[in-house]
């Protein structure tokens, strides 16, 4: 909705209002004004609502008339109506890259080792995490340990007799 339809649907929930009521039965006919739907008329009503409490009153008018005129919401900041779409993010987010390699090199090998523990350290989905590994050039390094654990002399024997049989 654009701000002036904002600014309308307000103005006639309030007329529909009583004593300061949620006007719960008119959502569905406001909306239908408008061409939205009845749940898009409740979550405008409590944005404005909760926007309306955090501005001061201004209690040192005079003109008490001009302020009870509800229709004309001439107390009402325009900025309360104004659509939130341009602060949203536009396209496909990109990760920096040498922001996540210097958070990975922050975080423990203990606590890296496998995708799934990254991703919760790093909170980010493991899909990306995956994403990054496949990509040519990766920032991340396949790493095996180099210390293998030595065999005892009783494996060695074992291990050498399963290959002879293999081998028959």
């Amino acid at each position: 909705m654009t701000a002036a339809n904002k600014k309308s649907a307000h103005s006639m929930m309030v007329a529909l209002t009583g004593a300061g009521k949620r006007p719960d039965g008119d959502f569905l006919a406001i909306a239908a004004c408008f061409s939205v739907h009845q749940s898009t008329c409740m979550r405008l009503w409590k944005q404005i609502q909760v926007e309306l409490d955090k501005i001061p009153s201004n209690q040192d008018d005079d003109n008490d008339d001009e302020e009870d005129n509800v229709l004309l919401d001439k107390h009402i900041p325009s900025a309360v109506f104004e659509t939130k779409m341009s602060q949203r993010r536009k396209g496909k987010y990109k990760h920096d890259r040498e922001a996540i390699k210097a958070k990975v090199k922050a975080i423990p090998f203990s606590k890296r080792r496998r995708t799934r523990m990254l991703a919760a350290q790093l909170e980010m989905p493991q899909s990306t995490i995956m994403r990054i590994f496949k990509q040519q050039g990766s920032i991340f390094k396949c790493h095996t340990n180099s210390l293998k654990p030595k065999l005892t002399e009783d494996n060695q024997r074992v291990r050498l007799q399963f290959a002879l049989s293999k081998i028959d």
